[in-house]
């Protein structure tokens, strides 16, 4: 088990990865990228709920932060092709800078929507691109037709969780049997209590919050959660960082995904006594 301190050293892997230019990187030496930028603010904006000091990073008041993002802003045309890059800007924008989220959307608008150019990428069939442009959609509003008479199938625990994300949201038109659903969500989980990408293989961070967040859109909680956080728990590899599985090495793409799987199963508000057992 770990302890309440954990999300103080969370906080401190986080900053860590801090780089001059003012975005975030993967680890200490590597550069900054736009998804681990992603991880690293969407993990600072969870840990506000359990860190408590007065002297918190603050990425909205970061000018280094503000000036990176700009830059990234000029060159939106660019990542026309990859919705899930948009997505993260997207969501970086909304936590930093409002300007630049008004911005974004007017961009998103010009470059995806307006000239039809979504409808070219779903074309290409693949489901994750038809995910993000609907979460980018989803989170700003914007209205596109839904995708209709498409026949998905799911791999993964993750293909599954984008699939049912669509679907709640009317982006796509999908009819499952919701036990049949759940009897191989069960069977993808380990003993170890984490998921694998489908039943029968190695559990892995990732796979287990795509799993947690299905479980969520099926309303259902899991068959022993506390299982789950123990998974959870083996990942931290100390320091603040968690590791895709155990054993493994702490990256912020895998610490974000084990910061949001301990937030869902937070959310299933399980015990008064959660705080204690983190």
């Amino acid at each position: 088990m770990l302890n309440f301190s954990v999300f103080y050293e969370i906080y401190n892997f986080v900053i860590e990865r801090k780089k001059d230019d003012g975005g975030f990187g993967a680890t200490v030496l590597l550069p900054a990228t736009i998804e681990d930028t992603f991880y690293a603010i969407e993990i600072l904006e969870i840990l506000k709920n359990f860190v408590k000091n007065k002297d918190l990073y603050e990425p909205q008041k970061d000018k280094h932060l503000i000036t990176w993002l700009g830059d990234k802003l000029r060159e939106i045309e660019y990542f026309g092709n990859s919705p899930k890059i948009l997505w993260y800007l997207c969501k970086i924008f909304s936590l930093t800078n409002l300007r630049y989220l008004e911005k974004f959307r007017e961009a998103f608008l010009d470059i995806i929507i307006k000239n039809k150019k979504y409808l070219k990428i779903l074309e290409t069939g693949y489901l994750d691109k038809l995910f993000y442009i609907g979460k980018v959609c989803g989170f700003l509003s914007i209205k596109i037709d839904p995708i209709l008479n498409t026949f998905f199938r799911f791999r993964t625990v993750k293909d599954l969780f984008m699939i049912l994300w669509l679907s709640k949201n009317k982006f796509i038109n999908w009819e499952y049997k919701k036990e049949k659903i759940l009897n191989w969500l069960k069977n993808c989980q380990n003993f170890d209590g984490g998921f694998g990408f489908f039943p029968g293989t190695t559990s892995y961070l990732e796979n287990t919050y795509f799993a947690l967040k299905s479980y969520q859109l099926l309303n259902k909680i899991p068959e022993n959660p506390y299982k789950i956080l123990d998974f959870i728990f083996s990942c931290y590899v100390g320091k603040g960082g968690f590791a895709r599985k155990p054993g493994g090495s702490s990256f912020l793409e895998s610490t974000y995904f084990g910061v949001k799987s301990i937030k869902e199963i937070y959310k299933w508000n399980l015990t008064k006594n959660l705080f204690f057992i983190l």
